[in-house]
């Protein structure tokens, strides 16, 4: 992926840390993958989702978009409702929420 959109922009990313009250159970977010996952392609701009499992009980998920504007859609449209729903309930805390734009990225050859 790179770090700019078609038109030479800036790809902008969302990153959140969730932490866990019991260890994560790796199946929420498969589930994610299958139950919100054509809801977030369906947006216009939405570049991909990373989700990385930092320790047992943390979670981070990484957002790309085109703007800061397509993650804030994406929040409001998709992962409100979805995360409230099926996440919320295990967090020991609200989830840190940082937006900014990306602004240096390497990807393998031929992949992302």
């Amino acid at each position: 992926m790179s770090g700019r959109t078609d038109t030479g922009t800036a790809v902008h990313a969302v990153v959140s840390h969730l932490h866990f009250k019991e260890p994560v159970d790796t199946d929420l977010f498969r589930r994610a993958e299958m139950e919100a996952g054509e809801q977030m392609k369906s947006v216009t701009g939405f570049r991909g989702l990373r989700v990385v499992l930092a320790s047992e009980r943390h979670v981070i998920l990484v957002i790309f978009g085109d703007t800061a504007q397509t993650l804030d859609d994406l929040a409001t449209l998709v992962g409100n409702t979805w995360m409230r729903t099926n996440v919320a309930p295990f967090l020991e805390r609200p989830p840190e929420r940082h937006l900014g734009a990306v602004i240096a990225s390497v990807g393998a050859a031929g992949g992302d």
